[in-house]
């Protein structure tokens, strides 16, 4: 996944970068602006000592203020050529070369003053020294000054300064300011070197405009003003990620952010209870407490104790610390015989440890009275055949998806799917009684019924009937392999 995602990026960077922050070509009557780019370059070049000609690249020059103008650029293209013209300089670096380098680094808040950043630049592009240039303004007199530096050492070699009289066309490039589009990719670091797009949402900061909400997956933030730029992306349960980019026309960014810590304690009836975290066998106390340090976000559990009690298996998402009881219930001696009780033991203790791909499956929160409204949304990053099993409080079973609204459990890599969809014409609403509900998710690389698609008489399938639930054990019998399952449970109130 994370291949994938930075293939796409480096496209898009490399296509964005064809555009650029161009700034407005200064006319041909600008001779004063061309005569004091002359007059930058020649001090700079007088004051290098005898003999040295280094490569050297050109950085748009900045201000008024801490502006990327055009007229800062139109200065910069400038000073490429006057530098030339001097016969001082080994070699002028493209400053399309330049603008590649500076799209892909991670930079520092005050990259321009930063040693160690001028450095990077000048390895990256082969400069031996880089060219930086403030403008600033007091009425109608521009002042310009220029500084060569030593990338390597980031000592000035020499420095410059000039001033001229702004024109009308000099004003208009002023007060232009050069601004990009950035897409940035937030993706989560699960901690097992894995990478996926963010779950939950997440708020994003980019320079001085306003905070915006994202629901994973690309934002798109328009007229961000070019140069440096602090982006701070945000989440609920994740650290904060703060990164300083170069803007130079459109480019994309992905931010990885790191999931935080939090304890999970359990009290566990019986205390001689089994608990599987992550399918990792936790370490209780005598008297059954179990605490553990985990990375925030979606984790499964597991919690058995042999075979005089019903199995307990739930995905809880720990976004800070969390404490909660876990009580097995006992198997009455009639329990032990029926086959529905037989198929939900089956069903809990489903787990696929090492899945060959990922599926999530979510509502749209954790806790609901009886009455609410309800809907059940999965996704799968492969394509697949996904088998959705609804066990309700009153332990009944009902097959939700396949039905006879979308009786072709196939579905599509990358897309969302819900049920009941906008098209069913209805809705679910919780019925009770009061408990933990729990959906469970079966999806199968290769076409495996796990019961037969025959929606004649009813939407939904119910397993209750011993033959509905011989069919499912023969349909999960027949499961062999790439297959992997995902489940949620919620919290009827």
């Amino acid at each position: 996944m994370r291949k994938l995602i930075i293939r796409i990026l480096t496209v898009l960077i490399t296509l964005s970068l064809c555009l650029g922050c161009a700034g407005l070509q200064i006319g041909p009557g600008a001779s004063a602006e061309r005569s004091a780019a002359a007059d930058l370059a020649r001090q700079l070049a007088d004051q290098m000592p005898a003999g040295h000609k280094p490569v050297v690249v050109v950085l748009d020059f900045v201000g008024p203020g801490d502006r990327y103008t055009a007229f800062g650029s139109a200065m910069s293209e400038m000073m490429v050529t006057q530098l030339f013209k001097t016969k001082r300089f080994e070699k002028i670096i493209e400053r399309s070369r330049m603008n590649d380098v500076l799209a892909q680094q991670r930079l520092e808040q005050d990259w321009h003053y930063d040693k160690a950043t001028v450095a990077e630049l000048g390895k990256k592009t082969g400069a031996q020294a880089v060219v930086t240039g403030t403008v600033s303004q007091v009425g109608r007199k521009v002042r310009i000054n220029a500084r060569l530096i030593h990338s390597e050492t980031g000592e000035v070699i020499s420095a410059a300064e000039t001033q001229l009289s702004a024109r009308d066309e000099t004003e208009a490039l002023l007060q232009k300011n050069l601004s990009g589009t950035l897409a940035i990719n937030v993706v989560e670091d699960n901690g097992l070197g894995s990478f996926g797009n963010l779950r939950t949402k997440a708020y994003i900061t980019v320079g001085a405009q306003q905070t915006r909400e994202i629901h994973g997956g690309t934002v798109i933030v328009e007229g961000v003003p070019c140069g440096p730029q602090m982006v701070v992306v945000s989440a609920p349960g994740y650290e904060t990620a703060t990164e300083h980019v170069f803007i130079n026309g459109d480019q994309s960014r992905m931010i990885t952010l790191v999931a935080q810590q939090a304890n999970l304690t359990l009290q566990l009836t019986p205390a001689n209870a089994t608990v599987l975290i992550n399918g990792i066998r936790a370490q209780a106390s005598k008297e059954g407490i179990v605490s553990v340090s985990l990375k925030t976000g979606e984790h499964s559990l597991l919690v058995s104790c042999g075979e005089k009690y019903y199995p307990d298996e739930r995905s809880i998402n720990l976004i800070s610390n969390m404490a909660m009881p876990i009580v097995l219930h006992e198997i009455g001696a009639g329990d032990m015989v029926t086959p529905q009780s037989l198929l939900l033991r089956r069903l809990a203790s489903l787990k696929q440890h090492d899945p060959p791909f990922d599926i999530k499956l979510w509502t749209d929160r954790q806790d609901y009275s009886l009455g609410d409204s309800i809907a059940f949304n999965f996704r799968s990053d492969r394509d697949c055949y996904l088998t959705l099993i609804n066990i309700a409080t009153s332990g009944n079973i009902t097959i939700v998806f396949p039905n006879r609204f979308h009786p072709n459990n196939f579905i599509r890599a990358g897309v969302t799917y819900r049920v009941p969809g906008a098209d069913y014409g209805f809705e679910f609403n919780v019925t009770g009684p009061r408990g933990i509900e729990r959906v469970k998710a079966i999806a199968t690389l290769q076409e495996q019924p796990i019961f037969e698609h025959d929606f004649s008489q009813t939407a939904f399938r119910s397993v209750g009937q011993a033959r509905d639930i011989q069919l499912v054990n023969a349909g999960m019998d027949r499961i062999q392999s790439g297959w992997t399952e995902a489940e949620c449970s919620i919290r009827v109130r």
